[in-house]
């Protein structure tokens, strides 16, 4: 009985310690500046998720620049556009490729949601 119960609380500690780390206002400014909500996830320091403070949102065309800056990789690294789509309310939804020297990364894909030409979030 007690090796069961053992077995249930760490199965669960460990479930909640997986659990994603969620920033709002000052604390997403703090870790992630421009931020207004920023999510992270713990096998990872890059955000999976952020949306922008409505002042310091950034244009689409600067998006490979400002997130090779901000995640820390250099000019080997790029983005390339693989799917754009808008929406009927007026949002653009593009699905971003990391490349390395020109080569897809597996897995690495941000989707930028933007209007008038600013990015409001990504995820």
């Amino acid at each position: 009985m007690n090796l069961k119960l053992i077995a249930l609380f760490t199965t669960l500690f460990s479930v909640y310690s997986l659990k994603a780390q969620l920033y709002e206002g000052k604390l997403a400014q703090e870790w992630f500046p421009g931020s207004e909500v920023l999510r992270i996830e713990p096998y990872t320091s890059i955000p999976t998720f952020i949306r922008f403070n409505p002042e310091k949102r950034i244009t689409l065309e600067s998006f490979p620049e400002f997130a090779n800056k901000k995640f820390g990789l250099n000019e080997a690294y790029g983005w390339l556009i693989k799917q754009s789509v808008k929406d009927d309310i007026g949002y653009f939804h593009q699905r971003l490729n990391q490349t390395y020297k020109g080569y897809p990364v597996e897995g690495a894909v941000y989707l930028v949601h933007s209007k008038s030409g600013m990015i409001e979030s990504l995820n």
